[in-house]
């Protein structure tokens, strides 16, 4: 199996939400001379989400390809010790970079290999990236709401609720919402029986 490793920005993660561009077309070849064309990725709906390419830490629920590269977007399973130290990690910034794990075939021109095929397997976080435009975009949580709108969409993609009930916790709970206090949020979803 090959591995590539990209960068990635990261902001603060208090619900493990991650997206990024796991492989960058603008920074291409990355470090050791690799290219990968954008007809070649092959990859089903969702992907693991990988700490290091050893052990899961979450999942990837959104593939796609635009002009800038392949995009991720998942979240990290904080339900266990190693999702929430990657969580902690990759909020600090200890975890710099995204890396996709994928068979593949290529051709050789030069001392370049150029893939044309790359089915993915998983996509990492880690610590250190190959291709230097692959970043992860955003680390996001439900505190970094800019409205009411986007408050709600965050608590029903993120929580696994309804429109319905994420409508009425956004409606009881943005009026005291403030977004530089991630405990006040915590205690606010306890109220409604949604954290572990």
């Amino acid at each position: 199996m090959f591995t590539k490793h990209s960068p990635l920005t990261i902001k603060a993660a208090p619900d493990g939400h991650v997206e990024g561009i796991a492989w960058s077309f603008a920074h291409a070849p990355d470090q050791v001379g690799d290219h990968i064309l954008p007809t070649s990725f092959r990859f089903g709906e969702t992907l693991p989400m990988l700490l290091e390419h050893r052990d899961q830490i979450g999942l990837f629920e959104k593939v796609s390809i635009d002009s800038d590269g392949l995009r991720v977007a998942g979240r990290i399973d904080k339900s266990t010790r190693e999702g929430q130290e990657a969580a902690a990690k990759a909020a600090d910034g200890e975890l710099s970079g995204l890396s996709i794990g994928f068979s593949g075939e290529y051709q050789t021109s030069g001392t370049n290999r150029i893939f044309t095929l790359a089915e993915l397997a998983e996509v990492s976080l880690v610590a250190r990236p190959a291709n230097t435009g692959a970043r992860v975009t955003a680390v996001k949580g439900l505190t970094e709401c800019q409205s009411i709108a986007e408050f709600e969409k965050s608590l029903k993609d993120r929580l696994g609720i309804s429109r319905r009930q994420a409508r009425a916790i956004a409606n009881a709970a943005w009026p005291q919402f403030n977004p530089q206090d991630p405990d006040d949020i915590a205690g606010m979803l306890e109220q409604f029986s949604l954290t572990r």
